[in-house]
């Protein structure tokens, strides 16, 4: 059955999540003072803050999303860090495919970047670069430290493991904080 899975200390986790949430709120106050100005940008974090992304929707035995799960706020976190990063597009995407590499779902935002960048060919190739760039050596890192389980192959195993564990009712939530 392979060997057994250890959880991380529940401190440590909370500890990350409470990291990646600050970065992401820093992220998105600069990004969006940046872009349009102060006042707009706290009123952006206040709508953040308050969303059911962040606060969270159910009760204490079923809680489904928020600040709860460091699986939730990581990669929206290291997306709002993409986003800050806009005016450098390596930079930005190296950014969104890390954060790709933390919660698979920032994925598909990929097409709204690149669509930001459309009507710069300069812009869109570096953005393009630094994705695709990060994107493989995330993907060799992840594909090199696994190994297959049961009957799949190593890259069978992974694509279960990773769609599984957002999609499998009995899998998923069974460790704290979605760590």
């Amino acid at each position: 059955s392979g060997p057994p899975y250890y959880m991380p200390p529940l401190l440590a986790t909370q500890l990350c999540t409470i990291f990646f949430h600050i970065a992401g709120v820093l992220a998105l106050f600069a990004a969006a003072r940046r872009l349009a100005n102060t006042r707009v940008a706290w009123g952006l974090v206040c709508l953040y803050c308050g969303s059911l992304a962040v606060l969270g929707i159910g009760g204490r035995e079923d809680q489904v999303a928020g600040i709860t799960f460091v699986s939730h706020i990581a990669p929206a976190s290291m997306t709002l860090l993409a986003f800050a990063a806009l005016g450098s597009p390596v930079v930005s995407g190296v950014m969104l495919a890390m954060s790709v590499g933390v919660g698979f779902y920032p994925a598909f935002m990929a097409p709204a970047w690149l669509g930001f960048y459309w009507n710069d060919r300069t812009k869109r190739l570096r953005f393009m670069i630094g994705f695709g760039l990060a994107a493989a050596v995330i993907a060799a890192g992840v594909y090199a430290m696994s190994r297959p389980a049961g009957e799949r192959s190593r890259l069978g195993t992974i694509m279960y493991d990773t769609f599984g564990h957002h999609t499998d009712p009995r899998g998923y939530g069974s460790s704290a904080f979605g760590f």
